[in-house]
């Protein structure tokens, strides 16, 4: 019994020092999974989140500049405009030119136009006169770069002093029948318009800008960077040894978080997309979540393992106690041993029905996360579906947009058309300004021949006659253009409108995509930590079982030793040596 004793008190001991030391390992082991498993995750879906930002804003910004470059295009083959470039002089050339920019005008992001003919380098903005251009002057660069080093047209952000603005300008080359460069035009773009469509529905915690060969900054939320030229490297100086200039999308990722560099080839820009890595996303990764559960699990385990080792203490303690105090009393000592010795069983039995009620809860749990990985395959099914109706719908879209293109630019043909129907028409006022005239002579001259023009005179009055006819047709002809105009217009606007709608469509429905891809990432990391978790309960199933065997085995050897303390009563004095003994011991662990 004095072998026992001492072995089951040395085992207690050594029991307390090794689920402390489980505990600290298991905190650690938690801290690391959690810190490089976060990070991990962390890399994953950003590398996912910043390609499909960039891929979204680069279509949304090309898409609105596009149209103000395909805008400018048209302004530079106006015959009307190449006539007055060839000839600024011309006052009558001027208003035509000037009613021809003004229709385009209200058509430009900005509400800004702006045209020079290289023979007077005379510099109009928004239809008036603003200032004379010296092609010398270093503050005017871009009109030589334009003139003299463009095929059709460039882009520039600066300040102009004279109209007192910073803008993004389109530049354009406009050149007569054989090629020659004559003059220019384009529009300039506020840089807030520019990159308001861009900016909008950003996710907050991510950082874009937009930045030029030079790696100077050419759009950011912030202004002063534009203004100021900053360069990327001077606001990010963790991007030294990065290439930022590459013609393929680049990943970068650094301590700080990650970054993307995507190329924009029509301006010869890059974009910029940044998510930094903070301890807010440590804390809302999924890994937290899964981490905290098992710590929680095993700390469960280890308090339910130190409450039975102490229970065992304090009855091996009161056991010990007892056995001091009445080991002359032998009768009455094997009495008080076996009520305790009952009372563990009892205490044991207990904890064996509660470690059996929580293997029940536990393969309940099971039973509820096996439904709910069913029920995230059907969702995963429903999200197929409207998956594929999505991307159905975002290819009519683009197919009916294609169709409004083409509208339009058949729209396009026909104000050419009655353009030249205009000019017929004048040409038709003329002739018969010309035929009244003749008419009149004609009848002056048969009143001078008397008798012998009176046959004259009859052809003289018809001649009259048909010049009112064609005057009445010409007037008819005119208002059957004008009416013709104004429903050209009215189908310009129509097509405009949707045209922009069906730009909408395409847009949201590109959203929709991205959201449905995102739910079914997100489904995919549910259905994994619902198998982790149906694993990790299996196991601590088949611990808590153990555990239950474990107690019924304890159970078993305190009732052996209820018949070994009757054997005791034969040497008193050996058990109270051993009693004295053991509770040295006992006095040292508590210690």
């Amino acid at each position: 019994m004095k072998i026992n004793l001492f072995k089951n008190v040395a085992y207690a001991k050594r029991s307390h020092i090794f689920s402390s030391i489980i505990t600290v390992v298991v905190l650690l082991i938690a801290v690391v999974t959690l810190v490089f498993g976060s990070r991990s995750v962390f890399d994953h879906q950003t590398r996912t989140q910043l390609i499909n930002v960039a891929e979204l804003k680069t279509l949304a910004f090309e898409s609105e500049l596009n149209s103000q470059i395909a805008l400018v295009k048209q302004l530079t083959k106006s015959p009307i405009i190449i006539n007055y470039m060839k000839n600024p002089g011309s006052s009558e050339l001027f208003n035509m030119a000037v009613k021809e920019f003004g229709t385009f005008k209200s058509s430009f992001l900005s509400d800004t136009v702006f045209w020079v003919s290289d023979k007077d380098l005379r510099f109009y903005q928004n239809l008036e006169y603003a200032y004379k251009i010296n092609p010398d002057s270093p503050d005017t660069y871009w009109y030589k770069m334009t003139m003299y080093e463009t095929q059709v047209y460039n882009f520039n952000i600066n300040y102009n002093p004279e109209l007192n603005n910073t803008m993004l300008w389109i530049n354009a080359v406009v050149r007569d029948e054989s090629g020659n460069p004559i003059g220019m035009c384009g529009t300039g773009i506020p840089l807030d318009g520019c990159f308001d469509s861009v900016y909008e529905n950003l996710d907050k915690d991510l950082t874009l800008k937009f930045y030029n060969d030079e790696e100077e900054i050419t759009g950011s939320e912030d202004q002063e960077e534009i203004v100021s030229k900053a360069t990327i490297r001077y606001k990010y100086p963790e991007l030294e040894h990065v290439n930022t200039l590459k013609d393929v999308p680049v990943i970068h990722e650094s301590s700080d978080g990650q970054y993307i560099f995507y190329p924009l080839p029509t301006l010869g820009w890059h974009m910029m997309v940044f998510k930094p890595y903070t301890l807010r996303t440590v804390l809302t990764s999924s890994m937290t979540f899964l981490v905290a559960l098992l710590v929680v699990i095993t700390l469960i385990i280890i308090t339910i393992f130190n409450l039975y080792i102490n229970n065992i203490l304090a009855s091996l303690n009161e056991v010990v106690t007892t056995t001091k105090n009445k080991a002359s009393e032998q009768k009455e000592f094997i009495t008080n041993v076996q009520g305790t010795i009952s009372t563990t069983v009892r205490s044991l039995g207990s904890y064996g029905t509660i470690l059996d009620n929580q293997s029940a809860s536990i393969e309940e749990s099971q039973s509820n996360i096996q439904t709910l990985l069913q029920q995230l395959k059907v969702l995963d099914s429903v999200r197929r579906n409207s998956l594929g109706n999505a991307k159905a719908l975002e290819k009519s879209s683009t197919e009916g947009q294609t169709h409004i293109v083409n509208l339009q630019e058949n729209i396009s043909a026909i104000v050419e058309c009655s353009k030249r129907l205009v000019e017929a028409n004048d040409l038709i006022a003329d002739v018969t300004s010309q035929t009244d005239l003749l008419a009149l002579n004609a009848a002056i001259e048969a009143a001078h021949a008397g008798e012998l023009g009176a046959g004259f005179a009859v052809v003289a009055r018809a001649i009259r006659q048909l010049a009112e006819k064609s005057r009445d047709q010409e007037d008819k002809v005119e208002q059957v253009i004008g009416d013709m105009q104004k429903m050209i217009d009215s189908m310009v606007e129509s097509s405009e409108a949707v045209h922009d709608s069906y730009e909408e469509i395409v847009e949201n429905s590109a959203n929709v995509n991205a959201n449905f891809e995102e739910m079914s990432e997100s489904i995919e990391q549910q259905n994994t930590l619902g198998h982790t978790i149906g694993i990790n309960l299996s196991g601590i199933t088949e611990s808590v079982n153990d555990s239950s065997a474990s107690f019924d085995s304890m159970r078993v050897s305190n009732e052996g030793l209820a018949n070994e303390v009757s054997k005791a009563a034969e040497s008193s004095e050996k058990l109270l040596e051993q009693a004295e003994n053991a509770l040295k011991l006992i006095g040292i662990n508590k210690a």
